[in-house]
């Protein structure tokens, strides 16, 4: 028994999502009430017609919106974890993500507004061994109507690094396809030698607002622990 404390998704990294959930681990089962920071997404549309002309590769767009309140419900397995996500209050000033257009179609990039009922669920093959850590697993999700296929590791260990590293590749449908690359490399922050912090880059790459070949979306350094 515990208690669920979550910022994002699984699959999600920083400026990507606004989506938060906390809640209560019984056994195998979670449930847990979510709900949305704004301050986590670089910029919200207070209308439906606010656009955005800037073309920046910190791009706000291929993210995910999460509605004002919601309720999540899980089962976790050995090597599945299924899931069903219900939206309770839509309501709020800040309901819609910024229109950003593609420059060669004019189309609005994709963003992913969470509204109405989900299940989902991850197959996982984990606890494997990779590079002298037993936390390290391999994944095919589907979490809010998007597939994922990935892999994790924490404390993976090089000589003497110690180090998490991470890669999430998004399937094209709500949203535009997406490729995650992040780690963090631990550091000794305690008397007692124990790597409590971790500091490393995050990269998202995708397509951008002004040309579909271009790849970077943004690239930032992110603090876990």
């Amino acid at each position: 028994m515990g208690i669920n404390l979550g910022f994002g998704t699984p699959y999600s990294t920083a400026l990507e999502t606004d989506y938060v959930e906390g809640g209560l681990k019984v056994l195998i089962f979670t449930m847990s009430a979510t709900a949305r920071i704004k301050e986590s997404v670089l910029s919200y549309s207070y209308d439906s017609f606010t656009e955005s002309s800037k073309n920046s590769l910190l791009g706000n767009w291929n993210n995910i919106f999460a509605p004002k309140l919601g309720m999540r419900i899980s089962a976790s397995l050995p090597f599945l974890e299924v899931s069903y996500f219900e939206t309770l209050d839509t309501s709020g000033h800040y309901y819609s993500p910024e229109i950003v257009r593609n420059q060669i179609t004019g189309e609005p990039m994709k963003n992913n507004v969470i509204r109405g009922s989900y299940f989902d669920f991850e197959l996982r093959l984990d606890n494997v061994v990779v590079l002298n850590s037993n936390y390290a697993k391999f994944y095919f999700a589907r979490r809010f109507g998007e597939y994922h296929l990935g892999f994790t590791g924490r404390e993976l260990k090089y000589k003497d690094i110690s180090f998490d590293f991470r890669v999430n590749c998004t399937f094209p449908g709500k949203r535009d396809y997406q490729i995650l690359l992040e780690s963090l490399i631990d550091f000794e922050t305690s008397k007692s030698g124990r790597r409590i912090v971790a500091i490393g880059p995050t990269i998202r790459l995708g397509k951008t607002q002004s040309n579909p070949s271009d790849s970077l979306l943004h690239s930032l350094i992110c603090v876990s622990r």
